[in-house]
């Protein structure tokens, strides 16, 4: 287990609103414009009620907010004493309003400008801004999580709606644990996790959390029971950079029985991040191995401002379904307005008889504010709508057609590369996937808004005169598998005019080389050796 073993974070749009009431408290002459607050939670998909393991608020979830004279520090200069107000979602959907008593903040009328600090969970009380952690009770997952918000600076009335970003600070490890040889079942297990700190002092004020070293304990994980030979354990932990503290799991059975897993010296586990392994519980110990998610999907860095990870089930929705079936991903940048990568499988499943829909829309997943309006193509010439995820690669039925429409799936295409080599080798991408040498293609297929020399963004608009980064490259990589074998393959293309005879077999990239050039981690379940060669005979 390695840094490498983290799987994805996911951000999601949560909306929040002051209440419009004036408040008594402030001068009315000098406070008149009332700041209204969006946010956004950088974690993992919820899979228990717990901000760690999810980026969706619950019933009466409660934040802080602090306002401040901007670019000073907390200390002295907080506004007109708005200092830890309480927020709070009644109705869970993350429409946040001041409690009952609380103050919604009003700007100054000289225009000053402000800076805003956010925390979650609410606690009433807190001495010169540290915000006490302690882990040691992991029984109510959400009262122990930890989120921080200090993205949200130099606004006034001029510029009254911060959107606050919100970071976790902790970690989170899941343990999917089942029963193998020589266990027969599970009941009355029970999961410790030894080595780790579990208090600290987390200070408001410059986002730095002190780690307690003298509180090194026991942890007791959250358990939850699906059947006997099946349970998940789940802890939220402090980070940890490694080192000597012996860090353990410790499985134990009613009886007095014991497994133990030593987690090497040179695991870290860092902070925004979930760790999910799988666990067989047998004879001779446990065998512990990383869950990466979906094959296709590319290792998230938690700590990547503006981001949000996306994923669509072939049903039309997206997050929870009775019976997912997986469409597609994205990891889509929220200020630029585009997505760095969309994620999905290819074969015979998905493609049918179902016509192009064209039914252009916004993406349900992801607040509009966020979106370019692409009812119609960008203002100028020779700017396609480019598809991520091409239409004819979901042709089973309409709903999975319609997905491909999303505004979050388009990018600014140069016209005579989308209608040319692109075309092309979208069309062959279908073929291999469909073709008796392949079970199944996972296809990554991405746009590059900077290069490795060349950090200028450049920006097209929609119709509506909103900015959107035009890419400067798009890549596509492609794991076909048959059986258990795999074979790679990518391409790289500048977002520029190609003639129309171009061969996109002139244009391949070892998925190890894109990866070196893109930043991420491409199929991270495959070794290397896999990744860094391409077998061209395997591509006819």
């Amino acid at each position: 287990m390695r840094t490498k073993h983290i799987i994805f974070a996911i951000i999601l749009p949560i909306f929040i609103f002051s209440s419009c009431s004036e408040d008594d408290n402030f001068n009315r002459n000098d406070y008149q414009v009332i700041a209204r607050f969006t946010s956004s939670i950088s974690g993992e998909i919820k899979v228990s009620k717990t901000k760690a393991s999810g980026s969706a608020w619950d019933i009466n979830d409660k934040i802080g907010i602090y306002a401040k004279k901007s670019g000073l520090n907390l200390t002295g200069n907080v506004i007109n004493s708005y200092e830890n107000v309480k927020y709070v979602t009644a109705g869970g959907n993350g429409n946040f309003l001041p409690d009952a008593g609380s103050s919604s903040f009003n700007y100054p009328l000289d225009g000053s400008a402000v800076d805003f600090i956010a925390y979650y969970p609410y606690q009433p009380t807190l001495n010169n801004f540290i915000y006490k952690v302690n882990l040691t009770d992991q029984t109510s997952q959400e009262k122990i999580d930890l989120l921080y918000s200090n993205n949200a600076i130099a606004h006034n009335s001029t510029n009254p709606n911060p959107s606050l970003s919100f970071t976790h600070e902790l970690i989170k490890i899941n343990l999917n644990i089942t029963a193998g040889k020589g266990t027969s079942s599970l009941s009355g297990l029970n999961v410790k996790i030894s080595g780790f700190a579990t208090k600290g002092d987390f200070d408001l004020a410059n986002g730095n959390l002190s780690v307690d070293n003298t509180s090194i304990s026991d942890v007791t994980t959250l358990l939850t029971v699906k059947s006997t030979t099946n349970v998940m354990a789940e802890a939220i932990l402090l980070p940890s950079s490694g080192g000597t503290n012996k860090r353990k799991i410790t499985f134990s059975f009613e009886g007095g029985k014991s497994q133990t897993y030593n987690i090497p010296d040179t695991d870290e586990f860092r902070k925004g991040r979930k760790y999910t392994y799988n666990v067989i519980l047998k004879n001779g110990g446990p065998a512990i191995t990383p869950s990466y998610g979906p094959i296709e999907n590319p290792l998230i860095d938690g700590a990547m401002p503006n981001m949000i990870y996306v994923q669509h089930l072939a049903d039309g929705s997206y997050l929870k379904a009775a019976n997912p079936v997986r469409n597609y991903s994205l990891y889509y940048d929220t200020q630029y307005k585009l997505a760095y990568w969309v994620a999905y499988p290819l074969n015979n499943y998905y493609v049918g008889n179902q016509k192009r829909t064209d039914k252009w829309q916004f993406d349900p997943a992801i607040n509009r504010q966020y979106q370019p309006n692409l009812s119609s193509s960008w203002v100028g010439e020779n700017w396609d709508r480019g598809h991520q995820i091409p239409s004819a690669d979901r042709t089973k039925d309409s709903i999975l057609n319609v997905s491909t429409f999303y505004y979050s799936n388009m990018t600014a295409q140069h016209t005579f590369l989308n209608t040319r080599v692109w075309a092309k080798l979208e069309n062959k991408v279908r073929a291999w996937a469909t073709a008796s040498d392949c079970d199944t293609m996972y296809v990554v297929t991405g746009a590059m808004i900077t290069t490795q020399s060349d950090l200028t963004i450049e920006y097209v608009t929609d119709k509506f005169g909103s900015k959107s980064a035009k890419p400067k490259y798009f890549y596509k990589v492609l794991a076909k598998r048959k059986n258990d074998t795999y074979t790679t393959i990518g391409f790289r293309f500048d977002n520029k005019e190609y003639s129309n005879n171009t061969n996109y077999m002139n244009y391949t990239k070892t998925v190890k080389e894109l990866e070196d050039e893109t930043g991420f981690t491409f199929f991270p379940s495959l070794n290397g050796n896999i990744k860094d060669k391409i077998d061209v005979s395997k591509w006819k």
